[in-house]
């Protein structure tokens, strides 16, 4: 077949084109340059600045976020002397962003000991998988606000933590609706008014920490409903039931203010009444026997 004579030959090009070798150009799909498959995020243990950005909602397929023990990370003040398209990104007045509440397979958010000082959004109830909630506080960083009762929506959470925050105002009935609760520590912060009374929807519940806050009365009867709890940590003040009920006795005035495990004292109390241990507080003769000796 003849050459076409449109044809650029070999020949027809410049003598220092000849001996250049090809470039080709390659462009990765997007399958390999996209973060929408991202299923794990975890700079932990670093000395982040800023906080996180508003485009974190994208991420759908995102399973773990742990930005913890970056202390300077989130810190208020992030945006001073930006302009307002940075502002968009990371302007916003909640520990995380609302965005976060489109990320429907989140399993894990971990920001312990990080610079967060802001409230929880209510968006974080629309993250039905989440199962680990872990916001521990510091000294010099605490997050404020209260506990939004949408956290009653997340019917797999299996860890609740947020001790040494400075959340304020009541502990919401809703979390009663956790199903899958284990774990729930709000230990050291200044949440008020009653307990709950949300035990009989906690089954699963196994550590129960809300020591040190500025919680008032008794706590209700439905915690002798667990059957799988171990740790049960309340102010001495809430323990009246616990402790009337068991052989009438009190924790020793040496120990209020003293951190102590109720749910082994409960135990400890239960067996001193079935081993007779305990003065029976309705002794018949002493009651109707005619008294004698001296008064």
């Amino acid at each position: 077949m003849p050459p076409d004579e449109n044809a650029l030959l070999l020949e027809d090009l410049p003598a220092d084109a000849q001996s250049r070798p090809t470039e080709y150009t390659y462009t990765p799909p997007s399958s390999l340059t996209s973060t929408m498959g991202l299923q794990q995020f975890d700079v932990s243990h670093n000395r982040l600045n800023g906080t996180i950005p508003t485009t974190i909602g994208a991420l759908v397929n995102l399973q773990a976020v742990d930005v913890s023990n970056n202390p300077l990370f989130g810190m208020d003040g992030c945006c001073e002397g930006t302009d307002s398209y940075y502002k968009s990104f990371y302007d916003y007045n909640t520990t995380i962003p609302t965005q976060m509440g489109v990320l429907k397979k989140l399993q894990v958010l971990k920001m312990d000991f990080s610079g967060f000082q802001r409230h929880i959004p209510t968006e974080v109830g629309n993250m039905r998988s989440l199962q680990f909630w872990r916001v521990k506080g510091s000294d010099e960083h605490r997050v404020s606000g209260t506990i939004p009762s949408e956290f009653g929506r997340l019917k797999k959470l299996n860890e609740f933590m947020m001790e040494a925050n400075a959340l304020s105002g009541t502990l919401p009935s809703q979390i009663g609706g956790m199903d899958a609760l284990e774990r729930f520590q709000v230990q050291d912060n200044l949440l008020s008014g009653t307990l709950p009374d949300v035990f009989a929807g906690l089954q699963n519940l196994n550590e129960w920490d809300t020591f040190n806050n500025q919680l008032v009365g008794d706590i209700p009867s439905s915690i002798q409903l667990l059957g799988n709890l171990d740790y049960l940590y309340i102010q001495n003040e809430h323990s009246d039931v616990l402790r009337n009920y068991y052989c009438k006795q009190r924790i020793e005035a040496s120990a209020i203010g003293r951190k102590h495990n109720h749910q082994v004292i409960a135990r400890e109390y239960k067996n001193y009444k079935e081993v007779s241990a305990c003065a029976n507080p309705h002794d018949l003769a002493g009651a109707f026997d005619a008294l004698s000796g001296d008064v």
